[in-house]
């Protein structure tokens, strides 16, 4: 089901981001009494006015919530599927990483993480024991959306023009 929003949700979305009705106006492009009675029922704003309010009213709200790339780290290291177990430990040691994405030799992007590695032998080859892919966000996705992902996976990776971008872990998200 599609969300739509009402016109009697102008006023406290309004009020939500701190705009005086004068200042919303402002960004509009209309008149304060307009806003006013808009806001107050007395009057029905055109279709075209109304894109522009909910517009208005998405871009400041999107303006002041954090992204994906406000909280993801940008040096990813991502594991081919012919990288051995061993040479995987050795940067688990050295970097305290726990889960990797695992790019496989037909290009497609897997998972690995370390509890998949204990007890294998170091000769082993890490595309023998990916798992499936971690979820993947853009770099403007809501960090609302991003919680709720990692609530259900270990990892999220952000993927900007077809690369990763970067990775984020519920550790990331600690203040």
């Amino acid at each position: 089901m599609a969300y739509f929003p009402t016109l009697d949700s102008i006023s406290r979305r309004r009020k939500l981001l701190g705009k005086t009705q004068h200042a919303f106006a402002k960004l509009v492009g209309v008149s304060q009494s307009m806003i006013a009675k808009i806001e107050n029922g007395k009057a029905e704003p055109s279709y075209k006015l109304a894109v522009e309010i909910f517009e208005r009213l998405d871009e400041l709200e999107s303006k002041d919530t954090k992204k994906a790339s406000d909280v993801m780290s940008s040096n990813v290291i991502v594991l081919k599927g012919s990288d051995t177990v061993g040479y995987a430990s050795g940067i688990v040691r050295d970097k305290a990483i726990s889960q990797f994405p695992v790019l496989a030799d037909n290009g497609t992007i897997r998972s690995i993480r370390t509890n998949d590695m204990a007890g294998v032998e170091k000769d082993v080859k890490v595309g023998l024991l990916v798992k499936e892919a971690f979820p993947a966000v853009g770099p403007d996705t809501p960090l609302s959306i991003v919680i709720d992902l990692l609530r259900l996976n270990q990892a999220v990776v952000v993927m900007k023009e077809g690369k990763i971008a970067g990775i984020i872990t519920a550790e990331d998200l600690i203040p």
